[in-house]
């Protein structure tokens, strides 16, 4: 409901306070399960007892890292601290609804933070403590969560973190239903269907939009899903593989478009073609790191002070000292700061 009416900021401000709720509600039960199994000390010590002390390794069963490991991982890394979403379009529709292209790249280097870093914090915890109860095959992985909450939390954090795992489905739901809604109103209703409408009934046709998607999605979710697993685990693992980097790249570069995508569909399907995947992922990180160090230079004059070097400064300083009182304005303190494309704020402690 408050996707269909508060639209793409109804689904940003709940997805906020979804993602605290899910957040906040396991790291309370970390503490508490701690306690309960006397300590960190005992759960490393039942976890070499059902692993072996090989467990805590940095590397891999397989030998050490290297070079070439260490290569593709920071490769990969690039390309998803990118976008954490394999760029998706509702990674797009957040980045076209910022107020600029400086806001958007900063808001989506604090995203990859919060999905790829804090979000993922709390279960590296959690995962230990799975492996200091449950011994090998004794569970499966996705049920271990629910195992942990059932054995060692108590009533009051129970129900929080249930709210909070409904908070976590309900915040992939709304994005994607506002995200799937937009299509249809932005690149099919609006461009063929009524063209010269209202701002107000388009907001009412992306209401009922949204609605339908849900609708449809509850449908196929209980009727189709359980005979459609094993053609969703083969599409996200043999097709989109080949077609998340040129999504993600297309902003990037005009000709990675639809025919771009339909050629790595069929390479990857028709062809067998694996190679496909890490070369463009390759691509994509260089493109990545290309962008990271021009947002470090212009993100890092701002934390320096080094927009003080811009010929704005100068100017500043002789309008003020020399046109408005003929020399009888003397600048003390001068402090200019960069806060979008081409507008800037600044500071001035004047002696008159």
């Amino acid at each position: 409901v408050y996707t269909m009416l508060g639209g793409l900021l109804g689904a940003v401000y709940s997805e906020i306070f979804q993602f605290l709720i899910f957040l906040v509600s396991n790291l309370i039960l970390i503490p508490v399960i701690i306690h309960k199994l006397g300590g960190l000390h005992h759960i490393y010590a039942g976890v070499e007892h059902n692993f072996g002390s090989s467990f805590f390794s940095a590397t891999p069963p397989g030998g050490q890292f290297g070079i070439l490991t260490i290569l593709a991982l920071v490769a990969q890394g690039l390309f998803f601290a990118a976008s954490p979403s394999g760029g998706e379009g509702f990674t797009a529709q957040k980045f076209m609804a910022a107020e600029n292209e400086f806001h958007a790249q900063v808001g989506q280097l604090f995203n990859a933070f919060l999905s790829l870093v804090v979000r993922v914090l709390p279960f590296i915890l959690l995962g230990l403590v799975a492996a200091a109860v449950f011994p090998p095959g004794a569970v499966q992985g996705e049920l271990a969560w629910g195992l942990l909450v059932k054995k060692y939390s108590f009533a009051g954090l129970t129900g929080l973190l249930v709210a909070g795992e409904f908070a976590s489905y309900q915040s992939a739901v709304s994005t994607e239903m506002n995200w799937g809604a937009s299509y249809l109103i932005n690149d099919l209703y609006k461009r063929l269907i009524m063209k010269d409408a209202t701002d107000r009934h388009y907001v009412w046709a992306s209401r009922v939009a949204t609605f339908i998607l849900l609708v449809l999605a509850l449908v196929v979710a209980n009727f189709m899903v359980k005979g459609m697993m094993a053609w969703f685990l083969f599409i996200n693992n043999v097709m989109i593989a080949f077609i998340l980097p040129l999504a993600w790249l297309r902003f990037f570069w005009w000709r990675l478009n639809i025919w771009g995508e339909i050629a790595a569909l069929a390479g990857g399907w028709l062809y067998g073609w694996s190679w496909l995947d890490p070369v463009m992922g390759i691509a994509g990180a260089v493109v990545v790191a290309s962008w990271a160090k021009n947002l470090i230079g212009s993100t890092g004059k701002v934390l320096l002070d080094r927009e003080m070097d811009h010929p704005l400064a100068e100017e500043i300083l002789e309008v003020i000292e020399d046109e408005y009182a003929e020399g009888q304005n003397r600048i003390a303190d001068l402090h200019v700061w960069r806060v979008g494309q081409n507008a800037y704020v600044c500071v001035i402690s004047l002696v008159t």
